[in-house]
């Protein structure tokens, strides 16, 4: 029974891992796919000339500088399994860039 046991285990073990696996690297992926319609979305506001915060302040270049900046850290996040990237600092990276970003556009 013991050995039934331990094959069991390893099988549902394994389904469990892969599933957890899954709905951890769905949340990942929208976390960033977010991020990215955020800065996506803000570079078009920018191009367009719009300053939402005051139409009397000229673009912020800084601004534009950080969000072309985050696009680019968001691009070279990794879609697939990859052996010797960190994951978690790349996205610790990219959430300090986002942070950066909605502060120097005051939401």
């Amino acid at each position: 029974g013991r050995e039934d046991g331990v094959k069991n285990g390893i099988k549902s073990g394994a389904l469990e891992g892969q599933v957890l696996g899954c709905e951890k690297g769905y949340e990942l992926l929208n976390e960033i796919g977010f991020y990215d319609g955020v800065t996506e979305m803000w570079l078009k506001i920018l191009e367009k000339g719009l300053n939402i915060q005051n139409a009397k302040k000229p673009i912020n270049e800084r601004l534009i500088k950080q969000l072309t900046s985050l696009r680019e850290l968001i691009s070279t996040y990794p879609i697939e399994n990859q052996q010797n990237v960190e994951f978690l600092d790349l996205l610790n990276k990219i959430r300090s860039k986002y942070k950066v970003c909605t502060s120097l556009l005051g939401v």
